[in-house]
């Protein structure tokens, strides 16, 4: 396996264009493909580069450790000495692996899996989300109904569906609707349907209501 590769490059540490390559792609490459599934469940801040490449190095410590087990189990096989055998191996471990970890590690945390079980068992603990915002967007799994009230006091409501899109960059909080709904007195929300949604400026939203999908009059 590329395990013991490793191992022996590490012990002469010459670091040439060849081993800089594989450096990046043993130690970089499963951590950032780990990152980046994960990045796709939940918002995240922007860091600083040294920490965004302990995280690649730590997600691929991760990857690696579950491998360790079947690699000494299988080591002293012949299966191992098969060149086809061993670039399967490669691909699985380094581009595959990382990618079902990561699916695994987003649903955890967009679904709080791991702060239920610590209150569980009586611990409390941070939220994850570095803003409300990211916090109530990140986790909408269904449709839902929104009424944003504007600065000016008009207010704004629509369905919050699949096609729909809350920004996550802080510096810019924007909102896009897809389907856009005249708020009447007396009587449901009726559809504006001469227009394909509605973009809403950060600037311009003083608060947002959500109500939750259970029908499709509001």
């Amino acid at each position: 396996m590329f395990f013991p590769v490793l191992a022996q490059s590490l012990t002469g540490f010459t670091f040439s264009t060849f081993n800089a390559v594989i450096y990046t792609v043993c130690f970089l490459v499963p951590g950032f493909l780990m990152d980046v599934t994960v990045s796709r469940f939940f918002y995240k801040k922007s860091e600083q580069v040294p920490l965004i490449l302990l995280r690649f190095l730590t997600f691929s410590c991760l990857n690696y450790s579950l491998w360790i087990f079947p690699y000494l189990l299988f080591r002293d096989r012949i299966i191992l000495e098969n060149p086809v055998v061993l670039a399967v191996i490669f691909l699985v471990v380094i581009f595959i692996s990382p990618l079902f970890l990561g699916l695994i590690f987003g649903l955890a945390n967009q679904q709080q899996l791991v702060e239920q079980g610590l209150a569980i068992l009586g611990f409390r603990t941070l939220s994850g989300f570095p803003s409300a915002w990211d916090y109530k967007f990140g986790r909408i799994n269904e449709p839902l109904w929104v009424l944003v009230t504007l600065k000016d006091g008009s207010e704004v409501a629509g369905r919050f569906g699949k096609n729909s899109f809350a920004s996550s960059e802080s510096s810019e909080r924007d909102l896009y609707i897809e389907s856009v709904y005249q708020v009447l007195e007396n009587g449901p929300w009726q559809p504006v349907t001469a227009t394909s949604g509605i973009l809403i400026k950060a600037e311009e939203i003083r608060y947002i209501e959500f109500l939750k999908d259970t029908t499709e009059d509001v």
